[in-house]
């Protein structure tokens, strides 16, 4: 299972990201992957998407091969919190 998960995400980074930059890049010998320095919208948010793409990554190896080191990233303890009333335990998100 550790395997096919690094497997399945080196096969989504490439359907994903890979084949489309490629073929952008053929048909307008522009690179698709460029976010200047400009303070925009579009150069903060992949600026972002880039850091959670790195941190999924880490995280899919840790998982494969740190096993020890993952019980500290999931499941995530310190959203869960005891109410006042009842000492019955709330998750901030309930739908997981």
């Amino acid at each position: 299972m550790k395997y096919f998960l690094i497997g399945f995400l080196l096969t989504y980074f490439a359907v994903a990201f890979v084949f489309p930059s490629y073929r952008v890049w053929k048909r307008t010998n522009v690179s698709p992957v460029i976010f200047g320095g400009a303070d925009n919208a579009h150069d903060y948010i992949g600026k972002l998407f880039k850091i959670v793409m790195i941190g999924l990554t880490v995280t899919v190896i840790i998982y494969a091969f740190g096993s020890s080191i993952y019980s500290f990233l999931l499941p995530v303890f310190w959203l869960e919190y005891q109410t006042a009333a009842g000492g019955m335990t709330t998750y901030i998100f309930d739908g997981f």
